[in-house]
């Protein structure tokens, strides 16, 4: 990690926050839309209703999949910082299983107020 992502981690600056079904951010982070995006979190809380909670999983895993693509085409600066908003530690225990194989691809995690 180069020394801007490193002290980036510690100011993220704007934040997108979005819920984790909008798979159009792939394309848009893809063309730079967003060119001073140094942050995105992805939100599997209340943007997201119970009933949807699955397919919101699903799509975080596909959309940050998509990404680890990207990135292996030698681009991974371009993307901005990733977060993912949790329910809560039992549901963050199950989506670390789901999105392990891509851990080093976003930053940290978030819970809602507890």
């Amino acid at each position: 990690m180069n020394d801007e992502k490193m002290r980036m981690q510690y100011s993220l600056g704007g934040l997108l926050y979005l819920p984790s079904v909008n798979k159009n951010i792939i394309q848009k982070i893809k063309d730079r839309a967003f060119s001073h995006l140094t942050s995105l979190a992805f939100c599997l809380e209340d943007a997201i209703q119970d009933d949807f909670l699955d397919e919101a999983e699903k799509n975080l895993g596909d959309i940050l999949a998509e990404l680890v693509e990207f990135e292996k085409g030698g681009d991974k600066d371009s993307l901005p910082l990733i977060f993912i908003r949790i329910r809560n530690p039992k549901h963050m225990k199950h989506i670390l299983k789901i999105i392990c194989f891509i851990s080093r691809y976003y930053y940290g995690v978030y819970f809602t107020k507890i």
